[in-house]
């Protein structure tokens, strides 16, 4: 890998909780619409039962939402799932161009061999835990679910390498940007110091 300077902390911390929250946000949307959709093409009647509940109270929501249950097909409620869950994956990996919350933590991702990581490798990265979350929501288990997240998180943030468990899974390596450009400006402002001190060896002797 060579000399690869390893992300903060704080810069760490960051990245993850963009990405984490950009996948969450996208899930929600996506299903949260497709829902709607759902419900106005299978079950039209609960719509108007839940209007209804509006003014009637809370025994005709319930019914509402047994006569939604009741009316849309299981495979139209697991296709809002998978498809909330695909986008948000997709989403929070950029489509494989490299977790949304990396550039904001100054993170670079790079492969095992210190090349920009592969397409492959970052989708892998950022599926796992979309994939851990859907597993908790279809189970039941959400808070389970993400106490596993946080847990990973945790390990990531204190690993001195800052890898959690799905960038090691991944094959992939963590660089700060930050780090690489202080590096350039400290080499440019040597070079230029060399050249000044250069310029004034050979200066003839009383000038």
């Amino acid at each position: 890998m060579g000399d690869v300077h390893v992300p903060g902390r704080r810069d760490r911390a960051i990245a993850s909780t963009v990405s984490a929250l950009t996948a969450l946000g996208l899930y929600l949307v996506v299903t949260v619409l497709l829902g709607i959709v759902v419900v106005l093409v299978f079950a039209r009647e609960g719509i108007g039962l839940a209007w209804a509940a509006t003014v009637a109270g809370g025994d005709v929501m319930r019914q509402a939402a047994t006569t939604v249950d009741a009316q849309v097909p299981a495979w139209a409620s697991w296709g809002v799932l998978v498809v909330g869950a695909l986008l948000a994956w997709l989403g929070s990996a950029r489509f494989g161009r490299g977790l949304v919350g990396d550039p904001v933590g100054s993170i670079k991702a790079l492969g095992p061999d210190g090349e920009p990581v592969t397409r492959g490798r970052t989708l892998l990265r950022a599926g796992v835990p979309v994939v851990v979350g859907v597993i908790g929501v279809a189970l039941g288990v959400g808070p389970a679910a993400l106490l596993v997240l946080v847990l990973c998180a945790a390990v990531a943030a204190l690993r001195e390498d800052r890898r959690g468990p799905f960038e090691l899974l991944g094959g992939v390596h963590l660089a700060s940007t930050d780090a690489v450009k202080i590096d350039r400006d400290v080499w440019r402002a040597r070079q230029r110091a060399t050249k000044a001190a250069a310029s004034v060896d050979e200066q003839p002797a009383g000038t």
